[in-house]
């Protein structure tokens, strides 16, 4: 994606060994145009999956478009739920906030139009409503611009 457009380049499927490192894919330079970002899906036999990009110059080069994340909370059963949406894409979601616990996933990227729910579970129960109030989404676009309240 250049963050204005995305395109399905290509798919395969392949099975590699789980005993030695082999060559997946070969990116062709060409294929991924100037200032766009390679993303990809994977999953494996037994059902684990992951999905990463490649970026063929430095982040600084490129020129984001703020994903405009969007975020649902509901409280359930003594934890945040926090199912997050973004109109463009968005590399390195992180959520935080000022109260103790943990997360149940606490860096991920976005795809367009794609929702992702974390939940998190504050080590002291009573601070579930403070951790709403300090609840803070940031990802790469938000370190080099200023998003508008």
């Amino acid at each position: 994606t250049d963050g204005t457009r995305d395109k399905v380049i290509e798919t395969e499927k392949m099975s590699v060994p789980v005993d030695k490192p082999v060559e997946l894919h070969r990116i062709i330079a060409a294929k991924v145009r100037n200032h766009g970002v390679y993303l990809y899906d994977w999953q494996a036999g037994d059902e684990t999956s992951g999905r990463n990009h490649l970026a063929p110059v430095p982040y600084k080069t490129l020129w984001f478009l703020d994903p405009a994340i969007l975020g649902d909370i509901k409280d359930v059963n003594g934890t945040l739920e926090i199912t997050l949406t973004a109109a463009k894409l968005a590399l390195y979601v992180l959520v935080e906030t000022d109260v103790p616990g943990r997360f149940s996933d606490n860096y991920f990227d976005l795809y367009p139009q794609e929702s992702y729910t974390v939940t998190f579970r504050p080590d002291d129960p009573a601070q579930l409503e403070r951790a709403r109030a300090t609840l803070a989404v940031r990802d790469l676009y938000i370190s080099s611009h200023q998003r508008k309240t």
